[in-house]
Order: structure tokens, then sequence, then C-alpha cells
């Protein structure tokens, strides 16, 4: 037989087979009883026997990864002989899961075994990537690049797996050596007490080229999914009968949907019309109480508009629309109007258009173009006033507010005299059917129905629609973003012929057997047919539903799995209520309702999360899920996030993505439950922080670059100019050298890039009685400071002896000393996260210090405000006000402008220093600071200065610069007050943020020569990047004896975050530089020519 011929064949049977494609069968009574032999006789270590029974197992299951991988297990354990059948066997279940980092970690164990080891280091780092949390993962990268010389790299990833895995013997041991190296001489100690305390007690974890030693990702995979639920529910049926809840009506139902309003996971049918009422559907129909407020209603929707945690109602009569406020509890009144919109609309939905935090409202009448009347916190914009979406097209339904671009911005999906679509943009820059984007291939569709549903488990949105009552789907294109020219949907799946010979009035999707994977179902005037994928292929079930023209769905009875609302030709309503047997298949269901962070004084997102996307990972499964409110028939109501897990007890790592664009991971998250889970306190972007090691440990000094912030949206089309310089103060004894080296950290925490130009070093010796400090803050409209060493005496210090704020008198005592107890702002505004009520500071001084010059000294920090906060302030027409600084005299006289907007400490707490020398001149004793930033003042006094001699300001070469991944350090707070700070030794290796999608980074390594001056070549930090400094001290002389040494690193370089609004967000270029005048810079902008640079360094992706 040729091989072309056997080639053919193959493939031929691989078609009839489906045995080509990773997605399997489940396992019969028999194949869990060979791989229930091969586990046993693995873990009697008969690896011989154990491969024989495992072959047979793949032989009748060759397309479950599982066997495969167990059996390549079987086959490593027996060392040499069985090496190159492991290897055969592994490359055959990458096929099957390309992903997987067993696999790779499998391959890597085999690689070293073999001693071919930058091969091992290659596949470990790769299951690390795709494992980032494994303890086994990091020790073993660790253990690669220390065999291949790169010894420094290794330490953060010794450093994650103890953190990881504490009993990682051998981790222990190699964290002291290094450690010791690096002159931590207490840490190395207390590790090798560790190590030895593992190995005495027998209780530590070895890594060896024994089975069970090899690391937790080399042992035989013992869970094999029993026959899956969807089998017996979809074919054998366990659907309960029909229960009728309301009767028929003419003309069809009453807008009706699914609300949770006491959000305990158990909604109520609400139905509007001429009877509105709202039904208890956990056992026989049941009418509850009468909804006054639906009453006449052709349209409602249901969310959370004005900010308080509790749903809203939004009604349309097709004359107006009024949005009324809702009150807690299962059945609000809903008797107080918040607003009301004149618009004949006949479809609503709520969503955050504008991503600035609140619920704006859609509305469709059929008539002409969607429309936006837009929340302003306290009232909605009439549709004359509120931004337009750019749409001319006649739209009756809005299908759904999702990123369909992948660009990070809302989109609309409609249907009116096609199916089209909006791109949403920052600025209202929106788009209808933007040419360089179709949302679909071919001619424009003529659609009466659609949805977006994951329905092969591939965690994409196809684009599931009926046209003529026909059924067809499309699945999104691999790559949306940027393919210019693309159809967002362009692989239309073929269907099997009994599918597309019937005509159907409605679709939905349930996800019915809990497997992950939705259904589609199909409603018509004869039957309810359901539409399912067996290994990736599209199949109609034997089992059918009654007839419907429209199904709702969701868990009305708290159980866990779908139930249907069907409305009939008729118009009557009745409950098909799912009895899967969830005890028998053991099966689960992850239950939620999200909300944003409620704290009353700072919200990010709206308090019922819609628009969140969240990712549910297992190891054999991810399950993708939206919060935007649930569809009903003409309604949109308010439903918990339920998914299915199949058989998995928990969700091993939850991942939100929030509308204010803060990623969230939630590990080991129950199911089964009802839950709440709220938004972090977190930014989603932050400044590079400072760390500097003290001779015993690494201490936080804080954030810096924060003026350098690329990009920060303003107003329309402008941005405020950065300011690329700071100086940061590092007090004595925070840096101790060890040996002759100076120990400075620089990591980036969050979703940032990081531009460094230049870090100097310097030093400053002085008598312990004085304290030095740069002149330094981050200026708006006044010049930018010196940043020169002031020194001042200690006993000279002057403090108010009166402070005054908005509301009154302040408490002098809490502005004497640093304590992280801070005169704050009086109000701040919740929906505006960095922006306060109009507030004033005013001290007053008995005296003043005597001396030519004196300055202002000013201890505090700053929440900043983000660019999309910005503009959700613009677009409320209130102006970003930085601190203005006024003086008199005394009380009795008018305040006098000092300057206009001068500055704030950058970001973290900082000493701000302001020379008030001249107006102390004048008699200044009384100062007033005006601002609507939210501010904090910790420390306030004045003080008489001088700049050191030149003998006593000393610049320290750079000794190395060294780059590597350190992980992401994790805030913390010992007392429980804001600001949170950062911890070096507790990291995490991975942090869920969204990296840019274009550019370079700079590659991991040596990088002191791009550090050495200001040149416009700097080094490109990532997130959880680590850039270690090491300072030569050789050159500082003897300290005299009663003076000390406090320290200033002078830096020069930039940073840019991801947020919607900031300018050139997406990509780390265009690469900034010091001669241009604004970023993103001007067209008339001189770019220089880094090509080389570029080419040589910035190597590494984000």
């Amino acid at each position: 037989m040729s091989r072309r011929l056997l080639l053919i064949l193959v493939l031929v049977c691989c078609s009839l087979l489906s045995s080509c494609t990773s997605v399997s069968r489940p396992p019969t009574a028999e194949l869990l009883s060979l791989h229930l032999e091969g586990l046993t006789l693995l873990s009697q270590h008969r690896f011989e026997d154990a491969e024989k029974a495992l072959l047979k197992l793949v032989e009748k299951a060759p397309s479950h990864f599982v066997p495969r991988f167990n059996l390549a297990i079987a086959q490593l354990n027996q060392a040499e002989k069985g090496a190159d059948r492991a290897l055969q066997t592994l490359s055959k279940a990458r096929q099957l899961q390309p992903d997987d980092p067993r696999v790779a970690y499998s391959f890597g164990i085999i690689h070293r075994f073999l001693g071919a080891e930058q091969a091992a280091l290659k596949e470990f780092e790769q299951a690390l990537r795709h494992s980032p949390r494994d303890a086994d993962c990091h020790y073993q990268v660790a253990i690669g690049l220390i065999h291949s010389g790169r010894s420094d790299e290794a330490l953060p990833h010794f450093e994650m797996a103890v953190q990881l895995d504490p009993t990682i013997r051998g981790a222990w041991n190699n964290l002291q050596l290094a450690w010791r190296r690096a002159g931590r001489i207490e840490d190395a100690d207390r590790a090798l007490a560790t190590f030895r305390d593992l190995e005495a007690t027998g209780t530590g974890r070895a890594h060896s080229t024994k089975y069970t030693e090899q690391g937790k990702p080399a042992e035989a995979i013992r869970d094999w999914s029993p026959p899956s639920a969807s089998r017996y529910l979809i074919s054998s049926g366990s659907v309960s009968e029909l229960m009728r809840i309301t009767g028929p009506r003419e003309g069809g139902a009453a807008p009706f949907a699914l609300v949770d309003t006491d959000l305990d996971c158990i909604p109520d049918l609400w139905i509007a019309g001429d009877e509105p009422a709202a039904w208890d559907l956990t056992a026989e129909p049941k009418k509850l109480a009468s909804l006054p407020a639906l009453e006449g209603v052709i349209s409602f929707a249901i969310g959370d508009v004005d900010e308080d945690g509790i749903a809203d109602l939004v009604i349309s009569d097709g004359k107006e629309v009024r949005i009324q406020r809702g009150e807690a509890g299962r059945i609000p009144d809903f008797e107080e109007r918040i607003s009301t919109v004149v618009a004949a609309a006949t479809d609503l939905m709520l969503a955050d258009i504008d991503m600035e935090g609140d619920l704006d409202l859609l509305l469709a009448s059929g008539k002409g173009p969607v429309q936006l009347s837009l929340n302003e916190g306290r009232n909605f914009r009439s549709l004359e006033d509120s931004p337009d979406l750019g749409s001319r097209q006649r739209v009756d339904k809005i299908i759904a507010v999702r990123d369909l671009d992948h660009d990070h911005d809302p989109d609309l999906l409609l249907i009116g005299e096609t199916l089209s679509w909006i791109s949403g943009a920052p600025q209202w820059k929106f788009s209808e059917n933007p040419e360089q984007r179709p949302l679909t291939a071919g001619a424009p569709i003529a659609a009466t129905s659609a949805l977006l549903a994951d329905v092969d488990g591939h965690l994409g949105a196809d684009l599931v629609l009926l046209q003529d009552g026909k059924l067809r789907l499309l699945r999104q294109a691999a790559t949306v973003k940027d393919a210019l020219g693309k159809a967002i949907f362009d692989d239309e799946v073929s269907l099997p012929a009994e599918i597309t010979s019937e005509t159907f009035e409605t679709i939905a999707a349930a996800d019915l057997d809990l497997d992950g994977t939705q259904e589609i179902l199909l409603g018509s005037t004869s039957r309810t047919s359901i539409l399912h994928h067996i290994d990736g292929a599209p199949m109609l079930s034997s089992r059918s539903f009654p007839a419907a023209v429209n199904i709702v769905v969701g868990d009305v009875d708290g159980d866990g799995d779908p139930d249907l609302i069907l409305e009939q030709q008729d118009g009557s309503l009745w409950l098909l209520r799912n009895d899967l047997d969830i005890p028998t298949y053991r099966l689960h269901a992850f239950r939620s309702h999200l909300g944003g962070k409620r704290d009353g004084d700072d919200r990010r997102t709206n308090l019922l999360g819609f628009g969140a996307r969240l990712e549910l990972r297992n190891p054999d499964h991810t399950v993708l899920a939206f919060q935007e409110g649930s569809l009903g028939n003409k309604a949109r109501g308010l439903l918990p996030v339920v998914v299915g897990i199949n058989t998995a007890t928990h969700v091993s790592s939850l991942i939100i993505e929030w509308t204010d664009g803060v990623l969230q991971a939630e590990m080991d998250v129950a199911a089964d439950q009802c839950q709440r889970i709220e938004e972090v306190q977190r930014k989603s972007s932050s400044c590079p922080v400072l760390f500097t090691f003290d001779g015993q440990k690494w201490q936080f000094i804080t954030d810096f670059m924060g003026g350098g912030g690329l990009g920060s949206w303003i107003g329309p089309g402008k941005y405020a100019p950065p300011e690329p310089t700071e100086v940061v103060r590092i007090a004595p004894g925070a840096l101790t050298q060890v040996g002759d080296r100076l120990r400075l950290s620089v990591m980036e925490p969050m979703q940032e890039i990081c531009y460094a130009d230049r870090l100097q070093l310097l030093a400053v010796d002085h008598p312990a009685t004085q304290s030095c400090y740069p002149e330094e803050y981050f200026p708006v409209q006044s010049d930018p400071p010196s940043g020169k060493a002031l020194l001042l005496q200690d006993r000279d210090r002057v403090f108010p002896i009166n402070v005054r704020d908005a509301n009154g008198r302040v408490d002098p005592d809490r502005i004497r000393k640093i304590d992280r107890i801070y005169a704050g702002p009086r109000a701040l505004v919740p929906d505006l996260v960095g922006y306060c009520e109009d507030q004033v500071w005013e001290f007053t001084f008995e005296s003043v210090p005597e001396g030519q010059r004196v300055a202002l000294f000013l201890d505090g920090w700053i929440e900043y405000p983000y660019s999309r906060i910005n503009f959700a302030a613009w677009q409320g027409s209130r102006q970003f006000s930085a601190p203005t600084f006024r003086w008199r005299k005394d009380a009795g006289e008018p305040w006098q402008l000092l300057g206009e907007e001068i500055g704030y400490p950058a970001g973290m707490p900082k000493t701000m220093v302001l020379d008030v020398s001249d107006i102390v001149a004048l008699g200044a004793r009384e100062f007033r600071i005006e601002s609507n930033l939210e501010l904090y003042w910790d420390r306030v006094f004045l003080a008489s200065v001088k700049e050191p001699r030149p003998g006593q300001v000393h610049i320290i070469p750079l000794h190395s610069a060294l780059l590597r991944d350190g992980g992401y350090p994790r805030e913390y707070s010992e007392d429980g007050q804001l600001p949170a700070t950062y911890h070096y030794d507790l990291r995490d290796p991975t942090l869920d943020y969204r990296a840019m999608e274009q550019g370079h980074v700079t590659r991991h390594g040596r990088v002191d020569e791009l550090l050495a001056e200001i040149d416009d070549r700097f080094v490109i930090i990532g997130g959880g990047d680590e850039l270690l400094l090491e300072y030569d001290a050789s050159v500082l002389p003897e300290l005299p004896e009663g003076w000390q040494r406090t320290w200033l690193l002078d830096t020069f370089g930039w940073c840019k975050d991801l947020d919607p609004l900031t300018g050139a967000r997406d990509s780390i270029e265009p690469l900034p530089f010091r001669a241009m005048s604004n970023y993103p810079p001007a067209p008339g902008d001189e770019i220089p020519d880094r090509t080389d640079y570029q080419s040589i360094w910035n190597t590494r992706r984000d």
C-alpha cells in the first residue's frame, strides 16, 4: 500500500470516527475499568504492566487525552527504554490538548533526563505560562535557569515555588544559597533552617526521577469524567410536564422577564400589560403580587441606575420612558420617579456605554435608529442632549452590548433593516457598520432574531440567528482586532439537513445539562427542538419540547439548572421545569450576583456588575459568561450569573473583567450556593514602585514616574503634558550597602508600561540633626521644581497652630507627624474616583522660621483620577482642578494668589516641597490650598532650608542593572489605612491583567547601558518585571561621626496605562522622547531614529 493511499485512509477514518479532534465522547464503563487498572498499576510502580493496560485503553479511546497522557507517564518512568515511546505519546497528547501544562512539564522531565537541558527549560517555561501558579513549574524553571548559567533569573522562581508550596525541600535549599550570595544572611539562615526541618521531619517534598517525585504535573490523571448527563438529558428526557402560568392573550403575551431583585438567586416572573403581576415559580406557578408600575407598559428593563445597589425600573408606554427608583425587597413599589425621557421606545437596554461607571439607557423604536439617553447620576439626559451613536439604520431590537471587535470598549449588536453593529470608541467616536470591519462576510443579513452564545465550548461568542425562519450559525473570527477587512463573524457552520429544512419562530440558548456548553433551543409552531454539539459537530437531539414562539431561560427554583418559560402561539405562558438528576450525575453550577465596589465614597463599577465578563477556569474546561441583565420578551430582567461546571466541585480560577478595566482573580470559588462577588478595591494600573535593601530586608519606598504619565485625557482631543523628571527621597537607614554594593529594585505591579531612561543615585551626607529632602512635586501649571537637595534643621520645623477645611476646624495634631492619619477631603464624588467636592485646607502659623529661604513641606498622597474618570467628569461639566495656593498675613485680610494649580505630591506618600520665601518675606502667616482632587495630608510644616555643600553630595555609579521576571508584589496595609503599600517578599507569579497588544518591551538580561544617560533609549518594563539595580558604593567616603546619609534617586522616564481614554493606549509605541511637545507626539515633532535600539533591545512581548 502506498504512503499516499494510507494517508487518505487515515483521513477518511478520522472523518468517520470524529477522532481527529480534542473533543471526545465520555468514557464508557469498560473504558473506566481499564483506566482504573492503569492507575492501580502505576501506583504500584509496575510501569511495564501499566503501559500494557493503558495501550489497550488508548486503542479503544484514541481521541481521549487522559488515557494517552497516562500512557506517557507509564512510559517515561521506564527510564531509557521508555523515553522514546513517551516522547511519541506526549506528542500525540499535545495534539489533543496543545496548551495542557502537564504535557509540556512531562516533556521537560524527559529532556532533562536525556541531558537536553535547553529543550527541558523551554518546555518547563511553556508549562509555567499555562500554569503560572504551579509550584513545581516554578521550581523546574529555576533549576533549568541555574543549569543554563542564569542563576540571577532563577531566584524569583524559587521564591514563588516556596510561596505556592512551602514543602518543596530543594527550593528552600537553593533559596538559602541564592540569598546568601545576595547578602541576605538572615533570610538565608531562615531558609536553611526550613530546609533542615523539612528534611529531618520527612514532611517536605523531594524532586527526583522517581514517580511521584517528579512533580505533581508529571503524575497520572486520576479523574476521568463519568458518562455526561447531556446524553441522558437530551436524548432520554428529564424535563417535567408543562405547567400553565397564564392563559391565552390576544396579540401575544405581554412583556415579561425573570427578575431577582432580592438577589437570592431565585428569580420571579414579572409580567407587564393589563394585569401586571409577579409570579413565584419555585413550585406550582403562583401569583405573588400585582405590579402597578408595569401596567400598560410595552417594554421594561431592570438595573441599578442610581448606584445604590438596588434594582431600579425603566418602563416605556410608547410615548415616554420613565425611570423609577427601586426599594430593597422582593417586590418593590417603584413609586419614586428618577427621570423621564421623551421617546416612543419599544425596546430598552441598560449598559455602561461611556465606560464611566453607571448604566446608560439605549432605546429602539422600530421607526428610526437606536438612541442613547446618558445617565448623569441624578438624572438622564434627553435624547437631543445625549451623544449621537452614529446610527442611521432603523433598529427594532438591541441584541447585545459587548466588545465584539476586542478593542476593550462596548459595541452594539442590533436588528432592524438588517443585522448591524455599531463599533464603540472612546470620546463617542461611534461608527455604524464600518467598512473596514464588516459584521459578517457577504451581503447584509435581514435577520428576525439573533443571539450570542458559545455553542461548542471554544471560549468565544458565536452568532446564532434566524433569517426568514432559517437557522444560521456563524463562528467568531479567530483574529478580530486590527484585522482590517476581516468580518467579525466569518465562519458559517454547516448544519444538518434536518435543521436547514425546518422553519423556526424563535431561538434561545441554555446549558441544559450543566456541561459548560450551551444548547440552542429552536421554537416553532409544532415543537421546540434542541441543537447541541457532539465532538464539535452540530446535531439535532431526538428529544424535543412543546411548541413555543418565545423562550425565556432561567433557574427559577434555585437548583442550578436552567428552566424554560415558553410562550405558545395563543399568547399563553407555560413553565417547563428542568428536572436534571444533578446528584446522580454529580453535576455542579456556579451561581453568583456581581457587584461593583460598594464603598459609598468610591464607586468604580455599576453596583450590579452589568457589563462584567467572566472566565470560569478548571483544569479540563474553561467557560465564558457575561452579566448583562436577562433577556425576556420585550423586556430585560435581572438574573444571577449561573454557569454549569459539569462534575467539578468548585471553580479553580474565576477571572472577572469589570467595566472599569480591573481584572479580578478569585481562586477556588465555591459552587452550588448563591453568592455575591464584589469588585476588589484595586487600581487598574499603577506607576512603577521602588524597593531598597536595608541590609536585612527589602523595604517599600514609594511609587514614582506618576508625573510622566503618557496620554492622560483631560478634554476632547487634549492630553496632559507629561513631566518625566522626579527625584525620590530614600530615608537614612532604608538603604544600606552590603559590601560595596547598594541594591534597589523597581517593579511594575499592574497593567502599565514603564519607560526608564535614567535612574541616577545620589547620596547626601549631613549631620543627624538635619533632614534632607528634594525640592519636588508634580507641576501642573507651575514650572517644574528643581529637584535639588535641601537641608533643614529638625528642631526649627514650625507647625501650624490652626487647621481648617471646608467643614471647619481640624485638629492640628493630625498633621504634625507622619502617622497615616490624614486630613483628607470633606466629601468624595462617588462616581468619580480621584475627585472630591470643592475642598479647601487652611494652615495658620503663629511664627515662621528664620532664614533667607523658607519652604512649605506637605507630606501626603493623591488618588489619581484616570483618563476615563476625567472623561466622565467632563461629561458632567466638572473641571479638573489641581491645588491652587493662596496666602495672607492674617484672618482679617483677603487671600492673595501664590499660584494657580501649582501641583501636588505625585502618587503614593511623598513630600511636596514648595519654596515660599518671597511671600514669607511679605508677611505670609496663613496658607490656603483649593482643589477638587482626592488629596490626603499627613504632615505640614514650614522650615528654613539651604542647599548642601558640593562635598556633601555624591553621585554613585551604576554597577549593574538586570531586567528579569519578578512577579507582582502584593498590596497590603498593616494598619488598615490607605494607601496600601507593596510587599517585596510576597509576590504573585501572575496577575490577571490585559497586556498591551502591540509593540515590544525590553528583553530580559543586563540593561546597564540603557540607564547610563538620558538619550531616549530606555528600559521598557512590562507588568510583572523587576529591574534589579546595583550601585557601586565604594566611591562613598566614611561618614563623620554624628552624621547620616539620605539617598536621592533622580529618575527620568514615563509610564503609560491601558485606560480606554488614554492616548495610544493599545500599543507600547509610539515611544516617547525628550523633545516631544506632548503625547501622543504632534505631527510636527521630530521623532528620533531608534531602529537599531529597537531591534537589539526591545524584542519581548509584554
